[in-house]
């Protein structure tokens, strides 16, 4: 685990920036025309969370350094870490396997590979460099599946609440990916919401058990994890 806070530091503030320059560019913000219509998918969501957690770590590393030195604990709340770590890992795998080979537009946009590339493996990077073991408990992974599946009845809601998430060839379509589009392949939703859940609640204890099993525990103090 690194424990040189500076490097952590450094790190963490360039991660942040990328992340917030690829999603403030997905959103128009660059060339004056914002849309918050992206905001609507999982992709952005994830990626809101991603930067909020980046935000947060990079602010108490940087406070950390003058008081507890420049070398030391920089695993902050590890629980919330390895939540949105799980959380933006599935709109990496989800995308590059199910979405971009289907994508008709360009895919190697400065956006697209931050939120889609950059956001999520530095994420998982630096979850897995910098975490002190057994942080987790064991019902975790059945917590970190709230993120997906609150998603999924945002995305239901607003469906069959009249809300359009784009228009192909003149056809509108209310659901976000094709995968959970009602209107496409009907009740197979469920089986495919019920299966998705599954392998990220499987994903989420394999989490678990790298970090009990294959790393030696190291007990944290309560002030370093903020009890989460």
């Amino acid at each position: 685990m690194i424990k040189t806070r500076w490097i952590v530091f450094v790190w963490r503030f360039a991660a942040f920036v990328v992340m917030l320059c690829g999603l403030l560019s997905k959103l128009g913000v660059f060339v004056g025309k914002f849309d918050a219509h992206p905001l609507l998918y999982y992709t952005s969501q994830s990626n809101i969370l991603v930067l909020v957690l980046f935000g947060f770590l990079t602010v108490k590393t940087a406070v950390d350094m003058p008081y507890g030195g420049k070398a030391g604990n920089v695993t902050y709340i590890p629980r919330i870490h390895a939540a949105v770590t799980l959380a933006i890992t599935l709109t990496f795998v989800v995308y590059w396997a199910a979405l971009a080979p289907f994508e008709t537009r360009a895919l190697w946009t400065f956006p697209n590979i931050v939120i889609h590339g950059i956001t999520p493996l530095a994420c998982i990077a630096d979850y897995m460099v910098t975490q002190q073991e057994g942080s987790l408990k064991k019902f975790d992974p059945l917590l970190f599946a709230v993120i997906p599946a609150a998603y999924f009845l945002q995305a239901t809601v607003a469906g069959f609440s009249g809300v359009v998430y784009r228009t192909a060839g003149g056809v509108a379509y209310r659901f976000p990916y094709y995968f959970i589009d009602y209107d496409m392949i009907g009740g197979f939703v469920a089986l495919v919401v019920i299966c998705a859940l599954a392998v990220y609640v499987g994903l989420g204890y394999l989490m678990l058990l790298l970090d009990r099993k294959w790393r030696k525990k190291t007990v944290l103090p309560r002030s370093a994890m903020f009890g989460i």
